[in-house]
This record gives structure tokens, sequence and C-alpha cells, in this order.
């Protein structure tokens, strides 16, 4: 078993991988995009070619890069950012690598305690499809309407 742990920005992600004992075995970082994500999962497969020998720890539970590995069959693990907050260090140092290791240890010590994400149905993500489309209509009729320079026809 493998524990990564995934320090999510909005740029970059910063990747710890532990083995069973704590070994540090890789650490390295990739940019928020599908090419970064691409790159994450190569690096992981090629330490073990099957996904569910990982327990993926990240601080969120939606967005792309979660998605992403439920995806590619990665068992993903999220947690409340004040869980990792509680297990810094007393000098309270943040930095995203520090991030990235403790969520790796954390999984490695408390996985059986953890929930683990399930992925969507097909039914739900195409909902979540619809209703995201919606929510990009509203705004940008929102912001048209809102817009001085924008006039209604009579």
């Amino acid at each position: 078993m493998y524990f990564i742990g995934i320090d999510w920005a909005d740029l970059h992600h910063d990747v710890a991988v532990l083995d069973e004992k704590g070994q540090e075995l890789k650490y390295f970082t990739v940019p928020h995009k599908r090419e970064g994500l691409e790159q994450l999962k190569q690096k992981l497969l090629s330490l073990d070619p099957e996904p569910e020998n990982f327990a993926c720890l990240v601080e969120t539970k939606n967005g792309l890069l979660v998605q992403f590995l439920l995806e590619a069959g990665f068992p993903v693990y999220p947690l409340n950012p004040k869980v990792v907050d509680y297990r810094r260090k007393p000098s309270g140092a943040k930095s995203d690598p520090i991030d990235a290791r403790l969520l790796a240890n954390i999984g490695r010590s408390d996985l059986s305690q953890l929930k683990r994400l399930k992925p969507d149905t097909e039914l739900i993500s195409e909902l979540k499809m619809l209703t995201r489309d919606q929510d990009g209509l509203i705004q940008e009729a929102t912001r048209l309407i809102m817009d001085p320079g924008f006039k209604t026809q009579k």
C-alpha cells in the first residue's frame, strides 16, 4: 500500500508518496491542468500499476483533481483541512511540501478510520454537469443584465 498526500492548490499540487513504513518514496509537484494530472497518474503507476494499491489523501472532496483520481480508479480519502492544521508541529509552520507529507502520514496511521470517497454514478455525473451548465448560463445572463452597456430590445 502506498499513501499519497496531495496538497491541493489553484495552480499546482504538491505530492508526497510514502510506503507502509513511512519511507518517502517520491516527492514532486504537478500543474493543475490535464497534463499535470496525467503526470501524477503516470508517476504513481510507475510505482505500482494497480491504482487500488494507493490511498490518495486530499483536503477537498470536489474539483478536477478529485474527479480525475476517481475516474483513474485511485481510492480518494478527503480530509478536513483542520485535521492537517491540528497535526502540524507546534511551530505551526505551513508549507505545501509539509502539508503533502502530513496528509500521507495521516493516511498511513489512520486509514481505517477515514471515509473513502465513492465515485459519482453516471446519472449523478450528468446531473452535476447540467447544473454546472445552468449555473454558468444564469451567471452570464446576470452579467449581461447588470452591464450598463447592455440594451434590451423593445
